[in-house]
This record gives C-alpha cells, structure tokens and sequence, in this order.
C-alpha cells in the first residue's frame, strides 16, 4: 500500500498491508521496490521529525560542512536511532529541549549532485529563537542560512530580542 509520493519528490514510500514491519521504499529511476530494514512505526515517528525540522518551524541551514563539527552542533543533545532512508543517506537526528538537528551526507556542488560522505548538510531546528545562541560561539567556515518560521508568534519572539 502506497502511503507517501507525490509531493515527496521523486520518491515513494510503501508498506505491506499484512505485515507493517515491513515498509519498501522506490527511489528515481527505478522499477523495483526495495525492503528498508525499520518497521512502519519507526518511518512514521522519523517522518514526524523530518516535517519538524524542514517544516514551517524556525531553522537555520549550513551545507557543505566538514563532519568533524557535528559534535559541536549536537553537543548536549541525544541521538535518536534512524531507519536507512535512502532519500537521505547518512541521516542522522539528535533532539534535546527544544532542538532538533537533522544531519545527512551533503551533495556534490556539481551535476549530477550526488551524496557524498566527506561533507555534511546540518538542519538546525528551534521553539525559539534564543535556542540558536549556542550556534553563535564558534566560527563557522561559512554563514548559517537563516529560515525563519511563519508564525506570529515566532515573529514576535524574534523581533523582541533584537531590542
């Protein structure tokens, strides 16, 4: 049973109505579905987080970052285990109060763009803004991209503390 396509890019997600431990996943380019080794539970809670973390919450990005400085960005967080997503290899997600650190292998600034394990993408998400001031005590090798939330009340919070 089909249960994630569409707007989820060029990939597609399945799951094996008798038996929901099972869960296959379909990537570009490909005419056979693959078992992923996780259960449905474990897509649907990772899934949640992903929405968390690229959803309409606050977040800061940085890309093409060495992995030596993801101990710096996780520092005090705990480490969720993840399910082998294809779509984003090497994913790891670290959460803590009121945190979430979604990290993968970053991709190759050159066609055709594909993951490689030597840099990372670092997603940096927050319920507030002065969540991110542990981000600022470091030199980082390029700025942070700042996206900001939707919500009001993010947007209240954020220009409170610039004053």
């Amino acid at each position: 049973m089909i249960f994630m396509s569409g707007d989820e890019g060029e990939w597609a997600w399945a799951y094996d109505a008798n038996d929901a431990d099972r869960f296959f996943d379909l990537g570009p380019d490909e005419e056979g579905w693959k078992m992923v080794d996780a259960g449905l539970a474990e897509l649907l809670a990772q899934r949640n987080l992903l929405e968390i973390a690229y959803g309409p919450v606050s977040h800061r990005v940085i890309s093409q970052v060495s992995p030596v400085l993801l101990p710096e960005v996780v520092a005090g967080l705990t480490e969720i285990t993840t399910c082998p997503w294809r779509s984003l290899p090497g994913l790891r997600l670290h959460i803590g109060d009121g945190v979430l650190v979604v990290s993968s292998f970053g991709r190759e600034n050159f066609a055709p763009f594909s993951h490689t394990n030597d840099v990372l993408d670092i997603r940096v998400a927050v319920t507030s803004p002065d969540k991110f001031d542990y981000l600022e005590n470091r030199e980082w090798p390029h700025p942070w991209r700042v996206l900001p939330s939707r919500s009001l009340e993010w947007i209240r919070a954020y220009s409170e503390r610039g004053r």
